[in-house]
């Protein structure tokens, strides 16, 4: 007996389930889908059974493939932009033009006239140095999350 939730494909559309009453070339029909057979859904010229796999809505949406004539399961965007990592070489493109920002900020402290102590002129190398330290760092991995970013002198 023929599962009225099979999904079924007539000449290479999305399968579908059954309709209740299916042609035959020679002009005939049957009604009641409980009564065909396969040889009867075959002659009115549908294939399958072609059920959509078990799948996780949340991941996947099913996409119907007449080439192969499967269910192809293609990524949910939402899924997609909830579990995006930005591939490495970006982040630390990112890192790199980050730290000249924050070393473009603190150049006014190389300059002689800046009205900093020597105390604080000190502090200021040292910032800078360990911004330009910042790809040596121990913890670095290439990734944004692995930077320690050294505190800014008052």
């Amino acid at each position: 007996m023929i599962s009225t939730t099979d999904l079924y494909s007539l000449k290479g559309d999305i399968p579908k389930v059954l309709p209740n009453r299916i042609k035959f070339p020679d002009g005939t029909t049957k009604t009641d889908i409980v009564t065909f057979t396969e040889n009867d859904i075959l002659r009115s010229g549908f294939e399958g059974p072609y059920n959509i796999p078990d799948y996780d809505p949340d991941r996947y949406i099913p996409k119907w493939n007449e080439e192969t004539k499967t269910w192809d399961m293609n990524d949910h965007p939402v899924w997609l932009g909830n579990n995006f990592v930005q591939p490495i070489e970006q982040q630390t493109e990112q890192v790199r033009e980050y730290r000249n920002y924050l070393l473009s900020l603190s150049d006014w402290t190389r300059l002689d006239d800046n009205g900093l102590t020597e105390d604080q002129k000190e502090n200021w190398r040292n910032y800078r140095e360990e911004l330009r330290n910042v790809p040596q760092q121990d913890s670095f991995d290439g990734t944004i999350d692995s930077v320690v970013w050294p505190t800014k002198p008052e």
